[in-house]
This record gives structure tokens, sequence and C-alpha cells, in this order.
């Protein structure tokens, strides 16, 4: 038996050698699994927080206009040729959807109104909710105004829902 002398004084066998040896390269190898499971769970979370945030993005749709209880369209029955009024749109949707705004065509005596509404994320919860939104129409000449409001139904398919509005002279 081969006997080393240390600064301590004191006397270590190989075997006592050896066996700190392996103590070390265990030690090594426990320190470099969790080096490898600490990256590891770095990459997870960078990949689960970009995946959410593209899962969770937010999209622009047309509104969804046709469950039956839901006043869908707010007009005046009469205004002024030449002057604005504000008409009031209601779409329908769950807890992620926001009302944004809506696109307007005028032409002579038609109104064509569609809504748009913010989605965020893909999972709602199953209440419909109203969102309403005021929009502002001109007309200028007088007549019998028609004002469109087109959206879709749950299924996606167009909706039309229509409106008359008498336009006096000034």
């Amino acid at each position: 038996m081969i006997l080393f002398r240390t600064n301590v004084t004191r006397y270590i066998s190989e075997r006592e050698i050896s066996m700190s040896r392996i103590d070390w390269l265990q030690r090594q190898r426990v320190q470099g699994y969790w080096q490898r499971m600490s990256a590891a769970v770095v990459f997870i979370t960078v990949l689960i927080v970009t995946s959410c945030s593209f899962l969770t993005g937010s999209r622009r749709i047309v509104g969804k206009i046709d469950p039956p209880n839901l006043s869908i369209l707010r007009a005046p029955s009469a205004v002024k040729a030449k002057q604005t009024f504000v008409i009031s749109v209601t779409t329908a949707g769950g807890g992620c959807v926001t009302p944004e705004g809506a696109e307007v065509h005028v032409s002579r005596l038609t109104a064509e109104v569609t809504p748009y509404d913010r989605v965020r994320g893909n999972v709602c919860d199953a209440a419909l909710h109203g969102f309403p939104r005021d929009v502002t129409l001109q007309f200028d000449s007088p007549g019998l105004a028609t004002v469109r409001v087109i959206g879709v139904n749950q299924t996606g398919e167009r909706v039309v829902v229509e409106s008359q509005i008498l336009v006096r002279p000034q």
C-alpha cells in the first residue's frame, strides 16, 4: 500500500484517492446533468412563450350580426340631407372579442356598413355579448335611404340587415 502525504500532514491511501476521484466524477456528471436540464428548461420555456404569443395573437374579423335577441342596427327614422347623424351597429362575440370600428361606403341614398371585431386568442367563453359601436353617416340628397349592415353569422356566412331612413330636405 502506497501512502501520500498531504498538506494537512495526513496520509491518504490509494483507495481514498480513487474514491475521491469517483466522487469527483459523479459530482461532474450530476453538475453536467443539471446544466443540461436547465438549458432544456430555458429552451422549452422560450418555446412555450413564443408559441403562446402566436396562439394568443389577435386578428381582425367581420363582426357577427345574426343572434336573434340582438338589436343589430339602431338608426333614426328620419334625418336631414347634408347633415351627419349617428347609427349604432352591434355585433356579437365571446369574452375575447372587442369592437374595432366599421367600414362605411355611401353611394347616393345607400349606405353599406361592415362592422369589424378584434379577436384575441383562440379560446373564448361561449356566452355571447353585444358589442355596439357608433357609426357616423350623411346622405346628401332627400329621399328614402337604405342602410345595410353587412356581417357574418356563426358559421361565417354573409348576413345583411337593412333599415330605411327618410332623408328630408334641409
